[in-house]
């Protein structure tokens, strides 16, 4: 009988305990967000800074108050809330509910004058679990002309995410198939990240099986043979690779793993 209310005391402490943390961590929350909306950018800057090193916070609970620090006119503030905001979603993709609630204020973060705050807003749509729906198509395409090498890259990659697959998003990526170099090598491999077995890509990427440059080559091949079955009509042009004796071994090899993955 004594071990039993032993017992109950020592679990009544407990649930003090954590109310009393809980209760503690509520008041610092909000303590922040309030400091969010200081005249002062200094203290703006610094909540925010707070907000995103803090692992805790809530931004499931916040995320309206999160998303309006978005439209701050201080460029750190900004930057520091959309890292907060990627660092959670990647943590704990369940979050990708409220970046869709509030997908407004993330489109409108996809045009941020910040180069680093339009980058981390494509990676929060890269995030966005099962996929980012195609509101976002229009945004993402627009920023294949950034000036920032590493956004396009970011752009793409979230690109590929989207289903169903945008009709705009496949154009856009094809008009990339006249570029050079790493851009084209990247359009390439969202082309077989996104499965589509659409004729127009099959036949892009059966074209680029000749080009030059062998990390577009390797891309091409690897993305044939992830869409599958629906590009065999490819099949011709990988067997002419296995035939070349230019064509370096290990591209051999990828060609052969392709026309098993299409037959």
């Amino acid at each position: 009988m004594k071990s039993s209310k032993v017992k109950l005391v020592l679990s009544a402490l407990v649930i003090v305990c954590l109310w009393g943390r809980t209760t503690a961590a509520q008041g610092r929350e909000v303590g922040l967000l309030e400091q969010l909306k200081r005249a002062d950018a200094q203290v703006r800057r610094n909540a925010a800074r707070q907000i995103e090193e803090d692992r805790s916070f809530s931004v499931r609970a916040h995320g309206v108050e999160l998303f309006s620090a978005l439209s701050d006119s201080d460029d750190e503030v900004r930057a520091w809330i959309a890292s907060a905001l990627m660092e959670r979603l990647v943590a704990d993709p369940s979050l990708s509910a409220v970046m869709l609630q509030n997908s407004a204020a993330l489109l409108k973060a996809l045009s941020d004058p910040n180069d680093a705050v339009r980058e981390l807003a494509v990676k929060i749509v890269y995030f966005i679990k099962p996929n980012p729906p195609s509101d976002f198509a229009g945004p993402l395409i627009q920023m294949l002309s950034d000036g920032k090498n590493s956004i396009r890259r970011s752009a793409l990659a979230a690109m590929a995410e989207i289903r169903p697959v945008d009709p705009k998003v496949r154009m856009a990526i094809l008009s990339l198939m006249s570029a050079e170099g790493e851009l084209k090598g990247l359009a390439v491999r969202v082309l077989g990240e996104m499965r589509d077995a659409d004729p127009q890509t099959v036949t892009a990427l059966t074209i680029a099986l000749k080009d030059k440059n062998q990390f577009v080559q390797s891309e091409a091949i690897k993305a044939l043979a992830r869409i599958g079955h629906p590009a065999a009509s490819a099949q011709s042009a990988l067997e002419i690779l296995l035939r070349d004796t230019a064509v370096d071994e290990h591209v051999k090899k990828l060609a052969e793993q392709a026309i098993k993955a299409i037959q």
